[in-house]
């Protein structure tokens, strides 16, 4: 429905059920379906791979959640990086962001791949934060998210699906 007194005129209100339906058949379900380690080929297999390599470099002395990622821009080039936690816990740095700053301090900003890796019995997905950050480089980003005993493949819009964007701000 369109809003009638709406701040921002032409704005979609959802109302908390519409919200919660919409989330439901919006959101991917992490836990259904995981791939096979052993079915995955080829560069995912080979971002993992990179990943777990670089999760013994997580500097995570305060939660001991390692987290690692591996990304793989449209140059090929791949970037990887850990989370890299803090005593001020608001300066922590996610896994994720380490990896795409690399690649954008690079000059590579044409974001392709991320992958999550965690040596966790779940899978657990970028959070908030990360996924906004990657949005900025590609909305359709492919997220891989490993762990353990499994993999899921899901698109950034999917995990973000009312990104905040340039566009917003009247730039693409």
């Amino acid at each position: 429905m369109l809003a009638k007194h709406s701040v921002v005129p032409g704005a979609l209100l959802l109302d908390s059920d519409e919200w919660s339906f919409y989330l439901h058949h919006r959101t991917p379900h992490l836990n259904t379906h995981p791939l096979d380690f052993k079915n995955i080929g080829g560069k995912m297999q080979e971002l993992i791979e990179l990943a777990k390599k670089a999760l013994a470099n997580s500097y995570s002395p305060y939660s001991n959640f390692r987290v690692a990622s591996a990304v793989k821009t449209k140059s090929g080039k791949t970037y990887t990086g850990v989370n890299i936690e803090n005593s001020s816990y608001g300066l922590t740095i996610c896994a994720e962001r380490v990896a795409v700053s690399k690649a954008v301090s690079e000059g590579d900003r044409d974001i392709e791949t991320v992958v999550v890796y965690t040596d966790t019995d779940e899978p657990t997905p970028p959070c908030g934060a990360c996924r906004q950050f990657i949005a900025e480089f590609n909305r359709e980003a492919n997220i891989i998210i490993a762990w353990r005993k499994g993999v899921k493949q899901v698109n950034l819009k999917d995990l973000l699906p009312l990104a905040f964007t340039g566009e917003k701000l009247g730039k693409t």
